[in-house]
């Protein structure tokens, strides 16, 4: 088959190219984040956060500190909220569409899911005094698509309607915002067991989907460097007029210009578990409009030989003649 006409351009099956495309898109949306849990974690049920209240957390509990091995008095908080089990969309596929009939099939897809461990639904930064950073807040597609499975409505996948459901999420975390306590001596908002429990079902109504976890998040804490405290707490007003600090003072000014540009450009939440889907989304616009890169096109036009089955003796022969052990 010749893959390119008389102009030079590549001959691509459109609609073959799309329902390549569709089906990475479609499989994106259900990548997994991995959470992992380290020396510095601490997974709260969600259970404890109800009973123990504000006592699990450290920002607000300086025996809890004393427990997780906290010793720096400045430290920030990365939070893994609505805490699942990887395997969680496996069950679900499996009770909409049944399982594999062939025990070979079984033990293939179990080789090929990775189904362990545990997964959430967003992530977010806090800092020593529990004050959060909602505009950092990055979000999975993960409970957002099992949501969508649940309901029948997988087709519906898409980013935009992906980041219109994140437009109510923003409302949501900017209501809960202004329902935050106060701290007394600082003046800054934080968040308390209550806060977290709103936020936790918050998460749960933007996803429409409850997860069987009884895990409510994984806090971890990391410790800050003095200097860097030091630097970020030094009023600019106070620095010297000296060719030195004047050019410290300018990277200052343009660092915070980019961030300002940086945050006024950003009018979504970022996306926690995949790098692809926007660049997916793209090649499948520039393919339906008869647009797109020669390489893409030719990538696309590919015929694709089906893979040996690896577990069969034919499958042996060709792991001996490419590998050659």
């Amino acid at each position: 088959m010749d893959l390119y006409t008389a102009s030079g351009t590549v001959k691509v099956d459109k609609q073959q190219a799309l329902r390549i495309l569709s089906s990475w898109h479609l499989i994106e949306f259900f990548q997994t984040y991995n959470v992992e849990e380290e020396e510095n974690s601490i997974q709260i049920p969600a259970s404890e956060l109800e009973s123990c209240s504000d006592a699990l957390l450290p920002w607000l509990n300086e025996a809890q500190r004393e427990r997780a091995g906290i010793k720096n008095a400045d430290v920030r908080y990365v939070l893994h909220l609505g805490l699942f089990p990887k395997n969680e969309a496996e069950l679900l596929s499996e009770k909409l569409f049944g399982e594999e009939d062939s025990p070979l099939a079984s033990y293939e897809q179990e080789q090929r899911l990775d189904t362990e461990g545990m997964t959430c639904f967003a992530k977010l930064t806090v800092d020593k005094e529990g004050t959060p950073d909602f505009k950092g807040l990055s979000v999975s597609t993960l409970p957002w698509a099992l949501g969508k499975l649940s309901q029948g409505s997988a087709a519906k996948l898409s980013l935009e309607a992906f980041r219109s459901r994140n437009t109510l999420l923003t409302e949501q975390l900017n209501r809960l915002t202004h329902l935050l306590p106060v701290h007394p001596q600082s003046g800054k908002s934080y968040l308390n067991a209550a806060s977290l429990t709103g936020l936790l079902e918050i998460l749960c109504q933007w996803a429409q989907y409850s997860p069987s976890s009884p895990f409510a998040l994984q806090l971890d804490w990391y410790p800050l460097k003095a200097s860097r405290s030091t630097e970020k707490n030094t009023p600019r007003l106070t620095l010297e007029n000296t060719e030195q600090n004047r050019s410290e003072q300018s990277d200052l000014t343009v660092i915070g210009e980019a961030e300002e540009e940086l945050e006024s450009s950003t009018e979504v939440l970022p996306i926690l578990n995949s790098f692809f889907l926007e660049d997916l989304e793209r090649a499948m616009l520039a393919v339906a409009q008869d647009e797109g890169g020669k390489a893409l096109h030719q990538y696309l036009s590919i015929r694709q030989n089906r893979h040996s089955d690896l577990y069969s003796s034919k499958g042996l022969e060709t792991i001996i003649r490419h590998l050659a052990p």
